[in-house]
């Protein structure tokens, strides 16, 4: 069997080398980004800097061209160059060999839709919060109106071949690379350094949540992240976060999409927030709460019949 590099590393050494393997990827798929877009977009090279620096239709091309060579650099290869390194079994460390049972998927479809109303009402209390330094929360309200604005204007049109990108770019693309990475390599280190499964699935949700640099969506991101982690810990299988995160962002996608089409109404998707269906909140996380159980429940069973065989 083929000896990984890193599997016998203390976990605070897997964790400083992935960050490493983030950084090295990112700078490389930055650098070959940037130098294939001049002959692709027919930029010049001198006006480089400005030619990044747009933003609108125009420049949509781009954008999308730049933004999917970030997930894929700083999120999917790290990912599988990690497990490899620190793995013997790369496909098995990420939770990738296992098939969760059928069942399974269809509540993970429940949980992650019926924590929607729970998920806004947590945006709209985060999004209130005052923080005792003004500058600061200038910088990061600035920070989080332009993070917003900069997704919007890749789902703000109506035409069907961008809709189909964005599922690819905003909901396939981030399923992969971000479940891979946090909670395929980063919560199982985290449950190793801790030795609870518990304590791993929080610290890795933390991360999740803190290296999307939002503050004011912090929170409700951080109960997604942990709610990803505890659907691998209970099933074993990577597969149902990964489909987890891709209903998630793929029901935001066709929403706007639908909103730029004129169809529906763009308050349709502030449901659980102040005048907009909060009394949807609790059973969406009661909803939540009976939806891991019958995860946990089903894959308990489907280990026993896998023991059996």
């Amino acid at each position: 069997m083929r000896k990984a590099f890193f599997a016998d590393a203390s976990p605070a050494a897997q964790l400083v080398f992935t960050a490493f393997v983030m950084l090295v990827s990112m700078a490389f798929f930055l650098v070959l980004g940037v130098s294939l877009a001049i002959p692709l977009f027919g930029l010049d090279p001198e006006r480089l800097q400005e030619a990044l620096a747009l933003s609108g239709p125009e420049n949509a091309g781009l954008s999308n061209w730049l933004q999917t060579l970030n997930a894929i650099g700083f999120f999917l290869v790290p990912a599988l160059a990690s497990a490899w390194l620190l793995s013997a079994r790369p496909w098995h460390y990420l939770g990738l060999d296992r098939a969760a049972a059928l069942p399974s998927w269809l509540w993970v479809l429940a949980a992650t839709l019926g924590a929607m109303p729970a998920v806004n009402w947590l945006l709209e209390w985060n999004m209130a919060l005052d923080l005792p330094d003004g500058a600061l929360e200038d910088w990061l309200r600035q920070m989080e109106d332009k993070a917003t604005a900069a997704t919007l204007e890749f789902l703000d049109d109506p035409r069907l071949g961008v809709f189909l990108f964005n599922l690819f770019m905003i909901a396939l693309l981030p399923a992969l690379g971000e479940e891979l990475l946090f909670r395929g390599v980063f919560q199982r280190v985290f449950v190793r350094w801790s030795g609870n499964a518990h304590a791993g699935v929080w610290m890795a949700a933390l991360l999740f949540s803190a290296m999307h640099f939002q503050f004011y969506g912090f929170v409700p991101r951080l109960l997604l992240g942990s709610l990803f982690g505890y659907m691998l810990v209970w099933s074993g299988s990577m597969w149902l976060p990964i489909f987890a995160h891709l209903v998630n962002n793929a029901t935001a996608v066709f929403f706007y999409y639908q909103v730029a089409l004129g169809r529906m109404d763009e308050q349709a998707n502030q449901i659980g927030m102040s005048g907009q269906g909060s009394w949807m909140v609790i059973p969406s996380v009661l909803m939540v709460a009976a939806s891991l159980w019958m995860i946990r429940r089903a894959e308990a069973q489907n280990a026993r019949r896998f023991a059996q065989a």
